[in-house]
Protein backbone atom coordinates (compact mmCIF):
# COMPACT_ATOMS: atom_id res chain seq x y z
CA UNK A 1 0.00 0.00 0.00
CA UNK A 2 1.40 3.47 -0.83
CA UNK A 3 0.31 6.86 -0.49
CA UNK A 4 -0.65 6.99 -4.73
CA UNK A 5 -3.02 4.28 -4.13
CA UNK A 6 -4.55 5.65 -1.26
CA UNK A 7 -5.39 9.21 -2.89
CA UNK A 8 -6.47 6.67 -5.97
CA UNK A 9 -8.81 5.12 -3.13
CA UNK A 10 -10.44 8.52 -2.06
CA UNK A 11 -11.32 9.86 -5.35
CA UNK A 12 -12.99 6.98 -6.51
CA UNK A 13 -14.68 6.63 -2.90
CA UNK A 14 -15.86 10.09 -3.04
CA UNK A 15 -17.14 10.13 -6.64
CA UNK A 16 -17.86 6.57 -6.63
CA UNK A 17 -17.30 7.01 -10.37
CA UNK A 18 -14.09 5.67 -11.93
CA UNK A 19 -14.13 7.93 -15.16
CA UNK A 20 -15.07 11.05 -12.86
CA UNK A 21 -12.46 9.98 -10.14
CA UNK A 22 -9.79 9.59 -13.18
CA UNK A 23 -10.99 12.61 -14.45
CA UNK A 24 -9.96 14.73 -10.98
CA UNK A 25 -6.31 12.77 -10.87
CA UNK A 26 -5.80 14.32 -14.66
CA UNK A 27 -5.24 9.97 -15.61
CA UNK A 28 -6.88 7.39 -17.82
CA UNK A 29 -9.14 5.11 -16.37
CA UNK A 30 -6.99 1.82 -16.79
CA UNK A 31 -4.03 2.81 -14.72
CA UNK A 32 -6.87 4.10 -11.81
CA UNK A 33 -8.42 0.27 -11.95
CA UNK A 34 -5.35 -1.04 -11.91
CA UNK A 35 -4.43 0.94 -8.71
CA UNK A 36 -6.68 -0.03 -6.52
CA UNK A 37 -6.81 -3.53 -7.75
CA UNK A 38 -3.53 -3.18 -6.75
CA UNK A 39 -4.43 -2.04 -2.67
CA UNK A 40 -7.13 -4.61 -2.77
CA UNK A 41 -4.75 -7.18 -3.06
CA UNK A 42 -1.88 -5.63 -0.73
CA UNK A 43 -5.06 -5.57 1.72
CA UNK A 44 -6.53 -8.77 0.79
CA UNK A 45 -10.02 -7.39 0.69
CA UNK A 46 -12.43 -5.78 -1.74
CA UNK A 47 -13.42 -2.58 -1.64
CA UNK A 48 -15.72 -1.52 -3.83
CA UNK A 49 -18.42 -3.41 -5.25
CA UNK A 50 -19.07 -2.66 -8.75
CA UNK A 51 -21.78 -3.05 -11.27
CA UNK A 52 -21.96 -1.77 -14.87
CA UNK A 53 -24.07 1.11 -13.21
CA UNK A 54 -23.22 1.21 -9.73
CA UNK A 55 -19.54 1.17 -8.25
CA UNK A 56 -20.07 1.32 -3.82
CA UNK A 57 -17.69 0.88 -1.09
CA UNK A 58 -17.75 -2.43 1.28
CA UNK A 59 -17.32 -2.33 4.94
CA UNK A 60 -13.91 -2.98 4.76
CA UNK A 61 -13.69 0.47 1.96
CA UNK A 62 -15.98 2.31 3.86
CA UNK A 63 -13.12 1.62 7.50
CA UNK A 64 -10.15 2.62 4.87
CA UNK A 65 -11.79 5.80 3.83
CA UNK A 66 -11.86 7.04 7.14
CA UNK A 67 -8.44 6.27 7.61
CA UNK A 68 -7.08 7.12 4.80
CA UNK A 69 -8.32 10.59 5.02
CA UNK A 70 -7.05 11.42 8.64
CA UNK A 71 -3.65 10.08 7.68
CA UNK A 72 -3.44 12.06 3.86
CA UNK A 73 -4.29 15.16 5.87
CA UNK A 74 -1.53 14.36 8.70
CA UNK A 75 0.78 13.85 5.50
CA UNK A 76 -0.02 16.80 3.69
CA UNK A 77 0.42 18.78 7.53
CA UNK A 78 3.61 17.11 7.51
CA UNK A 79 4.65 17.81 4.65
CA UNK A 80 3.57 22.03 5.10
CA UNK A 81 5.35 22.28 8.85
CA UNK A 82 8.54 20.23 6.90
CA UNK A 83 8.58 22.93 4.40
CA UNK A 84 8.21 25.85 6.69
CA UNK A 85 11.46 24.47 9.33
CA UNK A 86 13.40 24.50 5.68
CA UNK A 87 12.33 27.57 4.98
CA UNK A 88 12.57 29.11 8.18
CA UNK A 89 8.75 29.73 9.24
CA UNK A 90 8.27 27.31 11.39
CA UNK A 91 10.91 26.92 14.46
CA UNK A 92 12.19 28.44 17.36
CA UNK A 93 14.57 31.17 17.99
CA UNK A 94 16.78 32.19 21.29
CA UNK A 95 17.30 35.65 22.10
CA UNK A 96 19.71 37.11 25.24
CA UNK A 97 19.68 40.39 26.15
CA UNK A 98 20.19 42.97 28.31
CA UNK A 99 17.87 44.44 30.75
CA UNK A 100 18.19 47.94 29.22
CA UNK A 101 17.14 46.72 25.51
CA UNK A 102 13.98 45.51 27.05
CA UNK A 103 12.73 49.06 27.28
CA UNK A 104 13.34 50.46 24.01
CA UNK A 105 15.16 48.18 21.11
CA UNK A 106 13.12 44.78 21.61
CA UNK A 107 10.16 45.57 21.63
CA UNK A 108 9.36 46.92 17.89
CA UNK A 109 11.66 44.32 16.15
CA UNK A 110 10.06 41.80 18.23
CA UNK A 111 6.89 43.23 17.13
CA UNK A 112 7.51 43.30 13.37
CA UNK A 113 9.06 39.99 13.39
CA UNK A 114 6.02 38.26 15.19
CA UNK A 115 3.61 39.86 12.75
CA UNK A 116 5.66 38.66 9.28
CA UNK A 117 6.27 34.79 11.36
CA UNK A 118 3.25 33.69 13.79
CA UNK A 119 4.59 30.33 13.45
CA UNK A 120 8.19 30.72 15.01
CA UNK A 121 8.10 30.53 19.09
CA UNK A 122 11.03 33.30 20.49
CA UNK A 123 12.78 32.46 23.15
CA UNK A 124 14.12 35.24 25.24
CA UNK A 125 16.40 35.02 27.53
CA UNK A 126 17.56 38.22 29.98
CA UNK A 127 21.39 37.75 30.21
CA UNK A 128 24.50 39.73 30.70
CA UNK A 129 26.76 40.87 27.43
CA UNK A 130 29.63 38.32 28.72
CA UNK A 131 26.97 35.77 28.97
CA UNK A 132 25.64 35.95 25.44
CA UNK A 133 29.17 36.16 24.31
CA UNK A 134 29.57 32.65 25.67
CA UNK A 135 26.35 31.42 24.95
CA UNK A 136 26.22 32.13 21.24
CA UNK A 137 30.20 30.99 21.01
CA UNK A 138 28.72 27.38 22.59
CA UNK A 139 25.17 27.90 19.84
CA UNK A 140 23.02 27.74 22.92
CA UNK A 141 21.31 31.46 22.03
CA UNK A 142 20.75 32.69 18.12
CA UNK A 143 20.94 36.29 18.62
CA UNK A 144 22.16 38.62 21.63
CA UNK A 145 21.38 42.01 22.28
CA UNK A 146 23.88 43.60 24.07
CA UNK A 147 25.69 46.82 24.15
CA UNK A 148 29.11 48.28 22.07
CA UNK A 149 31.72 46.81 21.80
CA UNK A 150 31.81 43.35 21.18
CA UNK A 151 35.59 42.10 21.19
CA UNK A 152 34.40 38.68 20.18
CA UNK A 153 34.47 37.50 16.30
CA UNK A 154 30.72 37.78 15.94
CA UNK A 155 28.58 39.12 13.28
CA UNK A 156 27.05 42.67 14.57
CA UNK A 157 24.23 45.24 13.96
CA UNK A 158 23.65 48.53 15.75
CA UNK A 159 19.84 48.85 15.99
CA UNK A 160 20.12 52.05 18.71
CA UNK A 161 22.06 54.80 20.06
CA UNK A 162 21.05 56.79 23.12
CA UNK A 163 22.81 59.11 25.48
CA UNK A 164 22.67 59.09 29.52
CA UNK A 165 20.89 60.92 31.77
CA UNK A 166 20.55 61.72 35.82
CA UNK A 167 18.44 60.26 38.04
CA UNK A 168 17.94 61.44 41.39
CA UNK A 169 15.56 61.27 43.83
CA UNK A 170 12.44 63.08 43.24
CA UNK A 171 12.61 65.30 46.52
CA UNK A 172 16.64 65.66 46.26
CA UNK A 173 17.31 69.70 45.73
CA UNK A 174 18.90 68.70 42.30
CA UNK A 175 15.59 67.44 41.16
CA UNK A 176 13.83 71.01 41.40
CA UNK A 177 17.14 72.92 40.91
CA UNK A 178 17.64 71.78 37.20
CA UNK A 179 15.46 71.03 34.04
CA UNK A 180 15.73 70.19 30.36
CA UNK A 181 17.25 73.59 29.54
CA UNK A 182 19.95 73.94 32.41
CA UNK A 183 21.21 70.24 32.74
CA UNK A 184 22.87 68.78 35.77
CA UNK A 185 26.63 69.03 36.13
CA UNK A 186 28.29 65.76 36.35
CA UNK A 187 30.32 66.85 38.66
CA UNK A 188 28.01 68.03 40.86
CA UNK A 189 25.75 65.13 40.38
CA UNK A 190 29.12 63.08 41.54
CA UNK A 191 29.58 64.53 44.79
CA UNK A 192 26.31 62.49 45.77
CA UNK A 193 26.83 58.51 46.83
CA UNK A 194 26.35 56.59 43.86
CA UNK A 195 23.82 54.04 42.66
CA UNK A 196 24.99 51.64 39.80
CA UNK A 197 24.95 48.07 38.45
CA UNK A 198 28.24 46.16 39.22
CA UNK A 199 31.07 46.18 36.56
CA UNK A 200 30.39 42.49 36.63
CA UNK A 201 26.91 42.54 35.78
CA UNK A 202 27.22 44.86 32.84
CA UNK A 203 31.16 45.73 32.42
CA UNK A 204 30.79 47.95 28.91
CA UNK A 205 27.89 49.97 30.52
CA UNK A 206 30.03 50.36 34.15
CA UNK A 207 33.27 51.20 32.00
CA UNK A 208 31.20 53.84 29.58
CA UNK A 209 29.88 55.98 32.56
CA UNK A 210 33.32 55.87 34.90
CA UNK A 211 34.59 56.93 31.68
CA UNK A 212 32.65 60.12 31.26
CA UNK A 213 32.83 60.59 34.83
CA UNK A 214 36.29 60.68 35.02
CA UNK A 215 37.14 62.62 32.27
CA UNK A 216 34.87 65.58 34.22
CA UNK A 217 37.62 65.04 37.04
CA UNK A 218 34.65 63.11 39.06
CA UNK A 219 35.10 60.34 40.91
CA UNK A 220 32.36 58.15 41.61
CA UNK A 221 31.66 56.98 44.85
CA UNK A 222 29.53 53.99 44.86
CA UNK A 223 27.65 53.34 47.79
CA UNK A 224 25.18 50.62 46.61
CA UNK A 225 25.19 48.44 43.71
CA UNK A 226 22.32 46.63 42.24
CA UNK A 227 22.18 43.63 39.61
CA UNK A 228 18.90 44.96 38.27
CA UNK A 229 17.94 48.67 36.72
CA UNK A 230 14.97 48.63 38.21
CA UNK A 231 16.65 47.88 41.54
CA UNK A 232 19.03 50.74 41.11
CA UNK A 233 15.68 52.87 40.59
CA UNK A 234 14.11 52.01 43.42
CA UNK A 235 17.33 52.74 45.56
CA UNK A 236 17.89 55.90 44.52
CA UNK A 237 14.07 56.59 45.04
CA UNK A 238 14.81 55.45 48.61
CA UNK A 239 17.34 57.79 48.98
CA UNK A 240 20.29 55.93 48.56
CA UNK A 241 22.03 57.58 46.41
CA UNK A 242 21.83 59.42 42.69
CA UNK A 243 22.62 57.50 39.54
CA UNK A 244 23.35 57.75 35.87
CA UNK A 245 21.70 55.39 33.37
CA UNK A 246 20.43 54.98 29.35
CA UNK A 247 18.06 57.33 28.23
CA UNK A 248 15.92 54.44 27.49
CA UNK A 249 15.31 53.89 31.30
CA UNK A 250 13.63 56.81 31.70
CA UNK A 251 10.33 54.37 29.95
CA UNK A 252 10.50 53.24 33.50
CA UNK A 253 8.56 55.73 35.04
CA UNK A 254 8.16 56.68 38.68
CA UNK A 255 6.64 59.45 40.77
CA UNK A 256 9.53 59.24 43.36
CA UNK A 257 12.48 60.09 41.11
CA UNK A 258 13.64 62.59 38.57
CA UNK A 259 15.53 62.19 35.22
CA UNK A 260 17.33 65.01 34.63
CA UNK A 261 20.05 65.77 31.57
CA UNK A 262 23.94 66.09 31.82
CA UNK A 263 26.36 68.35 31.19
CA UNK A 264 28.91 68.00 29.37
CA UNK A 265 26.83 65.59 26.94
CA UNK A 266 27.40 62.20 27.86
CA UNK A 267 28.97 60.00 25.16
CA UNK A 268 26.44 57.49 23.13
CA UNK A 269 25.62 53.82 24.42
CA UNK A 270 25.36 51.74 21.40
CA UNK A 271 23.43 48.33 21.35
CA UNK A 272 24.00 46.08 18.82
CA UNK A 273 21.97 42.46 17.20
CA UNK A 274 25.26 39.89 17.74
CA UNK A 275 24.70 36.59 15.70
CA UNK A 276 27.12 34.14 14.85
CA UNK A 277 27.77 33.73 10.96
CA UNK A 278 28.02 29.88 11.06
CA UNK A 279 24.90 29.45 12.91
CA UNK A 280 22.63 26.74 10.46
CA UNK A 281 19.09 28.62 11.82
CA UNK A 282 16.88 29.04 9.57
CA UNK A 283 15.02 31.43 11.21
CA UNK A 284 18.05 33.45 11.63
CA UNK A 285 18.13 34.96 7.87
CA UNK A 286 14.50 36.05 8.45
CA UNK A 287 15.07 37.47 12.36
CA UNK A 288 18.01 39.39 10.20
CA UNK A 289 15.79 40.70 7.92
CA UNK A 290 14.06 43.02 10.25
CA UNK A 291 16.79 44.90 10.85
CA UNK A 292 17.59 46.30 7.34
Amino acid sequence: MDIKQLRCFLAVAQHLNFGRAAAELHMTQPPLTRQIQGLERALGVTLFTRTKRHVALTAAGETLQQGAIQLLDQLDRLQQRTSWVAEGKLGELTIGFVSTANQRVLPPLLQQFRQQHPQVNLQLLELTGDEQIELLAQGEIDLGCLFEPVSHPLQSKVVSRERFVAVVPAAHPLAGGFDSDHAIPCRQLLKESFVFIPRSRSPRLFDCVMAYARAQGANPKISQEARQMQTVLGLVAAGVGVSIVPESVTQLRRDDIRYLPLQPEPPELATSIVWDAGNPSPVLPLFLQTLQ
